[in-house]
């Protein structure tokens, strides 16, 4: 069953609610692969906790300058004291 079929109003309620389930199953397990993959050596941080933790640092006067970045290996959030290396145009 595709997941259009799955919500069409004539679809039976049981069959959209399986569908729904397995696609969110689907998700979990694309998540969680993600999750596994080698981690950095650095800390790593979801977006949200880099902000907080930039912000914190910032504010108490721990540094003059720290830059979030996405890491292209692992996927998650790091801190970096150095600018950034791209161009901007």
């Amino acid at each position: 069953m595709t997941w259009k079929a799955a919500v069409e109003e004539d679809a039976p309620l049981s069959e959209r609610i399986s569908t729904m389930t397995n696609q969110r199953r689907e998700n979990k397990k694309t998540i969680a692969a993600r999750l596994r993959k080698g981690r950095c050596a650095k800390r790593a941080f979801s977006r949200k906790q880099a902000l907080t933790a930039r912000a914190s640092s910032l504010n108490t006067g721990k540094a003059a300058f720290l830059r979030i970045y996405k890491c292209p290996r692992c996927g998650w959030w790091h801190l970096t004291h150095k600018p950034d290396r791209r161009k901007t145009v």
